[in-house]
């Protein structure tokens, strides 16, 4: 005959003894403040900025990037030139 390894999980007969009952208020409690702080909202509206300006950046370096790509090659030969003269 083979033994196997069982869970026996808790069976709840009648209410929660009153020290558990005053745990789970206590994190029913602090997921709500959590919920409601404000801190977790300004982490979204400064997270919401950044990824605003990476777009608006990104946008421009894609409109300004052939103007400065042929600005930056003009320097490059001027300086070439003047390094060789």
């Amino acid at each position: 005959m083979s033994t196997r390894n069982t869970i026996s999980l808790p069976t709840f007969t009648g209410p929660l003894p009153m020290n558990e009952q005053r745990t789970l208020l206590s994190q029913l409690r602090l997921l709500v403040n959590r919920a409601k702080s404000e801190a977790g909202a300004s982490m979204v509206e400064y997270a919401l900025l950044v990824v605003l300006i990476a777009i608006i950046a990104f946008a421009a370096v894609q409109l300004a990037g052939d103007t400065l790509s042929g600005t930056y090659s003009n320097i490059a030969s001027s300086l070439v030139d003047a390094n060789a003269n």
